[in-house]
């Protein structure tokens, strides 16, 4: 230690310092290199989406089977237009957010009270596999025919198949806390309240923040399939009137808002995770 510190005050005697990674420098570069992938990215889609208009009209492929990417935009734009796809595109956030709001909290609770007390771990939690092996699509049926075809019945399948995912990283979570730690804070007489909020809960952050963008997923698709089965609005009602109209760029301009809401979800979950686990790049 002698030895590296007198290394580093000769070195700031000569007149060198450290560099540091929050300097103007970083930051130049950290925005190129934002700025290069961006670029990037844009090229290699922009090619995908020429090459594909390409082959199709190289090709004489029929609209009904795959529509070229110009049809699809300007599908897209008509049923936002005039086909009311804003509402539809209403009803699936509320249902899918409900949803996921739901699963949250439900899974972060059960998952805290399975870890912090074995007894509802050796009741609860195979209860919870048993039911989790059930495949949510077989149950959707049944869903319906107990709650309705209303927003309710979407919320609720949305929220089952976003709970599994949610609880497993939550528990993963709450059981990755540093175990020197734990006996730290027991040497230091802290209670269990104030060990798991300032231990447990810290490490659950990160295992949480992956479930999320699972369960973020899931609870779209919980939406939709439920939207297929039986609605009057929705993202999946929407399809299911075009695929009886054959309207298939209709189609494919329905999947570019799914892929846009799953997109900008992941991202703002990402940014959120950035934000309350910044520490783990800490020294």
């Amino acid at each position: 230690m002698a030895v590296v510190s007198g290394q580093h005050e000769s070195a700031t005697r000569g007149g060198i310092t450290p560099q540091s990674d929050s300097g103007p420098r970083s930051l130049q570069r950290r925005l190129l290199r934002a700025t290069a992938n961006g670029v990037l990215i844009v090229a290699v889609y922009g090619a995908c989406i020429g090459a594909w208009q390409l082959l199709v009209e190289a090709l004489q492929v029929p609209k009904y089977i795959l529509p070229a990417p110009s049809e699809v935009a300007v599908a897209l734009w008509t049923v936002f237009a005039n086909e009311g796809l804003a509402r539809d595109l209403y009803a699936t956030l509320v249902e899918m957010l409900a949803g996921l709001a739901i699963a949250t909290v439900s899974a972060v609770i059960a998952a805290a009270l399975i870890e912090e007390f074995p007894i509802v771990r050796r009741l609860v939690y195979p209860a919870l596999v048993v039911l989790q092996s059930i495949p949510k699509m077989a149950v959707a049926p049944l869903i319906m025919i107990w709650i309705g075809l209303g927003i309710e019945s979407k919320i609720t399948l949305a929220a089952l198949v976003a709970f599994f995912p949610l609880l497993v990283n939550s528990m993963s979570g709450f059981a990755g806390y540093d175990r020197d730690a734990l006996d730290l804070f027991k040497s230091l007489h802290a209670g269990r309240f104030e060990t798991f909020v300032r231990l447990k809960l810290r490490a659950f952050l990160p295992s949480f923040f992956a479930g999320l963008k699972v369960g973020y997923m899931f609870a779209l698709l919980g939406a939709i399939v439920g939207e297929f089965l039986g609605s009057d609005a929705g993202l999946g009602h929407a399809i299911v009137q075009m695929q009886f109209q054959l309207n298939v760029a209709g189609v494919f301009a329905v999947l570019v808002v799914l892929a846009v809401i799953g997109f900008v979800g992941e991202r703002l979950v990402a940014l959120a995770e950035w934000r309350w686990t910044r520490w783990r790049g800490r020294t």
